[in-house]
């Protein structure tokens, strides 16, 4: 709740500077902005920030958006991945049709493509 218990840090040998190094890993500015801290049995810390100091989410904004889905590597290095796009429910003559859209010209030239079930999201194009 906002503050350090010293005898729980020098118990597990976890100083301050490792606290603080975790806070900004998780992006986190401020120690009154934590709740709890958890020390995971890994070695990272997880933290359950303040209500009022956690990010607000569309669900708190009453807005109702688009699921938008995790995407796979789809091209790599030039070669098509099969199993990826059957993961996403595609096949080659999809990915086919959709590069060509994007005019993203020979297959061979790119570097990685990625996709989900809905679009192609990342094209990066091998460097010359």
């Amino acid at each position: 709740k906002g503050i350090l218990k010293e005898d729980v840090l020098r118990n597990t040998r976890f100083t301050t500077d490792d606290l603080l190094d975790e806070m900004r890993i998780n992006g986190i500015m401020n120690i009154s902005e934590i709740q709890y801290a958890f020390l995971e049995t890994g070695g990272q810390v997880s933290f359950i920030l303040n209500k009022k100091d956690s990010p607000v989410t569309f669900r708190d904004l009453n807005i109702d958006i688009k699921e938008d889905y995790l995407p796979f590597p789809v091209v790599n290095k030039g070669i098509i991945s099969t199993e990826n796009l059957s993961v996403i429910g595609r096949d080659e003559k999809w990915l086919i049709k959709e590069l060509k859209k994007k005019n993203a010209g020979d297959l061979k030239n790119l570097l990685l493509v990625t996709a989900n079930s809905e679009e192609i999201k990342f094209i990066q194009k091998r460097s010359e």
